[in-house]
């Protein structure tokens, strides 16, 4: 194998580096079943909504400079979706951390409206009712 990219679109990549979770690697004889764990692993680390493996030939050399044929394995990362900010429509005005408490998320945490959505939704409501609000009607949208 030549090389392993990660590519995202701009702003998709988290800080961290996941090359030491992936099984490939420069040198290494390129496997499917270590791609199979390379996406599982990926994909389990929750920043991600889809992981795909593209590979393609490529061209190194060798120490002598000699060409030698190998491949480029690149990881397409669909970055998941995140919350930008909550915003709460009527009744009284609430902080913007007493809402992101009650709803125990933050801005810039991975959300899976389909998943996450539902649960929270009820979660807000519930404790709007706490505070007094009469009757709540909680929809969460996202913007991707």
């Amino acid at each position: 194998m030549a090389d392993v990219v990660l590519e995202a679109s701009e702003g998709g990549l988290p800080d961290q580096n996941f090359e030491d979770l992936l099984r490939t690697g420069d040198g290494r004889p390129l496997e499917p079943g270590d791609i199979r764990l390379d996406l599982a692993t990926l994909f389990q680390v929750g920043e991600f909504s889809g992981v795909e493996a593209r590979v393609e030939p490529f061209v190194v050399y060798d120490e002598s400079g000699a060409e030698t044929p190998g491949v480029l394995l690149t990881y397409v990362l669909t970055p998941a979706p995140k919350i930008a900010r909550v915003k709460i429509v009527g009744g009284e005005p609430l902080s913007r951390l007493e809402i992101e408490d009650a709803l125990g998320i933050h801005p810039g945490q991975v959300f899976f409206p389909e998943v996450d959505g539902p649960a929270i939704e009820a979660r807000l409501e519930t404790w709007l009712l706490r505070q007094g609000w009469l009757g709540p009607d909680v929809r969460i949208r996202t913007s991707e």
